[in-house]
């Protein structure tokens, strides 16, 4: 029986030749964007974001748009990293980059997958949170988007951070004024993140905070895991009253609504049902700290509840997507109604 050829001990997985085999030296390239991240230490979705907003690196693209990097490329995105870590601005290390030489070898990023400085950050964060010290939570935040792709660093950071939050404003070492720096910083990272994501396909979701709730940042996480997930997302934000879901369900057509409530309104039942109305058959699914106390309201005005870990309730909103069941307690979701569409 014939043995199959011995693949080069120096060959990166995933890397092409000029007549398109996927084994090349590690030296030369080019390289598919996975193997450019793992060279460079850098996730794929930040270099996605970094081209399209910094124009670094500028890599060929195949016949079928997928993106090649060569060995320069790889280089280009080392020495950003670099900079970026120092707390040099994504914009401005992009400058750098496209100016200056490439850095000595010696001075090369450690291995990605050793981001074990991730609990220091946190710290670090909330320490200038209690200084009011914008800027370093700014540079700390720009640092771990770099290091950590969206997922990660909502699952890792943001989401550990809130629960510290919710202890130090409650044992009072953590003053409003600081909560809400540090709580405006993280959401336009989260944003930022949630960017990365967008994919011009997908089944659409819509996600909102309900009406006076202002808590955006359990929302944007469940926004990036559905957009990780394959989802194409859109988000209304914060305070979003019934109609606008109604304008947005009208223009769109989401496949889902998802809806976010950490607080439990007064008029919980009209509200409920305002929303499941507004949704006009859509199927819609309302998550947060206040959905336990909201579950009935949001069942009877036919709506669905995302309860548990995350990884439970993510598990149920790809079936809603798919059309395969009904919420936990066997309710089917209610069907399109067409005849209120104008």
């Amino acid at each position: 029986m014939s043995q199959p050829p011995r693949r080069s001990a120096n060959v990166v997985p995933g890397s092409y030749e000029a007549g398109g085999s996927p084994s090349v030296p590690l030296g030369g390239g080019p390289y598919r964007i996975q193997v450019a991240a793992e060279l460079s230490g850098v996730p794929a979705a930040t270099l996605r974001a970094w081209e399209r907003r910094y124009g670094v690196p500028v890599p060929r693209r195949t016949a079928s748009a997928y993106r090649l990097y060569d060995a320069e490329d790889v280089e280009q995105i080392r020495r950003m990293r670099l900079l970026v870590e120092e707390g040099v601005s994504p914009a401005e290390a992009a400058r750098v980059v496209r100016g200056t030489p490439p850095l000595p070898q010696d001075l090369a990023p450690a291995d990605a997958s050793n981001v074990d400085g991730v609990d220091l950050a946190r710290a670090r964060l909330l320490s200038a949170a209690q200084r009011f010290d914008a800027a370093t939570i700014d540079r700390e935040l720009a640092r771990l988007s770099m290091l950590l792709d969206a997922i990660s660093l909502y699952e890792r950071v943001v989401s550990p951070l809130l629960v510290e939050i919710g202890k130090r404003w409650d044992d009072g070492t953590l003053t409003v004024a600081a909560e809400h720096l540090l709580s405006e910083r993280l959401e336009y990272a989260m944003r930022a993140a949630l960017r990365t994501l967008e994919r011009p396909e997908g089944p659409l979701v819509v996600f909102a905070c309900i009406d006076r709730e202002l808590h955006v940042l359990g929302m944007l996480g469940a926004a990036l895991k559905l957009a990780a997930s394959g989802a194409r997302v859109v988000v209304l934000g914060a305070m979003t009253p019934p109609q606008a879901i109604a304008e947005a369900v009208a223009s769109m057509s989401p496949r889902l609504v998802g809806l976010s409530a950490c607080v439990v309104p007064q008029t919980a039942r009209a509200l409920m049902r305002a929303y499941g109305q507004a949704c006009n058959g859509t199927p819609w699914v309302l998550g947060g700290t206040s959905a336990p106390q909201l579950q009935a309201a949001v069942l009877e005005a036919g709506g669905m509840v995302a309860l548990g870990n995350a990884h439970e309730w993510q598990s149920q909103i790809r079936d809603w997507l798919r059309g395969n069941v009904g919420d936990p307690t066997g309710r089917e979701p209610a069907r399109r109604s067409r005849g209120g569409r104008r």
